[in-house]
């Protein structure tokens, strides 16, 4: 689908991807430390909520950018986030 406000994804984008991450990840602020073990079975499953949906919603999200640097900066910080948590994962 076609995203008309990159801002509005992005956020709700971090909203939901704290919101399926496993509760011992500690939340700083709106995002996610990389720090701590436990089970990812919140992250690592198949659906709606699942990895490559998320992998899917980034591109949407990266698809959006342009040449905002500002933008691009937070995109990457959510790719960082989201390969931290697949190499948990694995």
């Amino acid at each position: 689908p076609a995203v008309t406000d990159v801002y509005a994804f992005a956020a709700q984008w971090w909203v939901w991807w704290v919101s399926i991450n496993p509760a011992w990840r500690e939340r700083v602020g709106d995002r996610l430390a990389k720090a701590g073990e436990g089970d990812w079975k919140s992250v690592a499953q198949t659906g709606p909520n699942g990895m490559l949906n998320v992998l899917i919603c980034l591109r949407w999200w990266y698809d959006t950018l342009k040449n905002d640097a500002s933008e691009i900066v937070k995109w990457k910080e959510a790719v960082d986030d989201v390969e931290w948590a697949m190499k948990g994962i694995l």
